[in-house]
This record gives structure tokens, sequence and C-alpha cells, in this order.
């Protein structure tokens, strides 16, 4: 999770081509589903509309290969500020340690 937030902070993807495969899933409200390591990282290099971001993790649940975080999000937002708090849920493959589904339940208006 934290190498996750971390490339998002730092706005540099590369490290998805360890995070993600071509089966892993991200899934945001009302939004398309992303597919697979390049529409991921696609969609981050191209479309993601927030920038300057920094998450803050609260707290982290472990239920089997499944993962719940809440975390503190703040950023800019079409040159406006802005933070709240979201949860966020990460589905694992222990075969190849990657993550097989990111699922982010917004608490914030966006």
């Amino acid at each position: 999770m934290g190498r996750y937030f971390d490339a998002i902070d730092s706005e540099s993807y590369h490290p998805f081509t360890e995070l993600f495969t071509a089966d892993s899933r991200h899934i945001r409200p009302g939004q398309d589903v992303l597919r697979g390591l390049d529409e991921i990282r696609s969609f981050f290099e191209h479309e993601r509309r927030s920038s300057n971001t920094t998450h803050q993790t609260e707290w982290v649940r472990h239920i089997g290969n499944e993962s719940y975080c809440k975390v503190v999000v703040s950023g800019e937002l079409t040159g406006a500020e802005y933070e709240g708090e979201v949860i966020c849920e990460f589905g694992f493959d222990t075969r190849s340690e990657t993550i097989s589904k990111y699922k982010v339940y917004r608490g914030y208006d966006r």
C-alpha cells in the first residue's frame, strides 16, 4: 500500500509496473473501472485531475488477501486545495505479490 501511495504522491508511476498486472482492476466511484497495468498507468500519467497530493494512512486492517485502510488525502484539484478522508480496499495476489484489486470509497466531494 505504501509503495502505491508513494508513487501517486511523487507523481512517478514507474513503480506501477511492479504493483499491477494485466489482470489488476482499479475501481473508483462514478468512473469507469481501469483494467490492467497499461490502462491504470495511462490514467495516472494522462488523465488524473488531482496533483500535489499527500496520502497519510490512519489505520490498516488485514482480512485474508485483502487490506482496508483509512487515508487522509490532501492536494490540488483544478487549482483549488482539498483535504478529505477515504477508505481504500486492496486485494492482493499472493503469488505475484501484486495488487489484484484497488477500490476507493470516497469520503469527500471531488
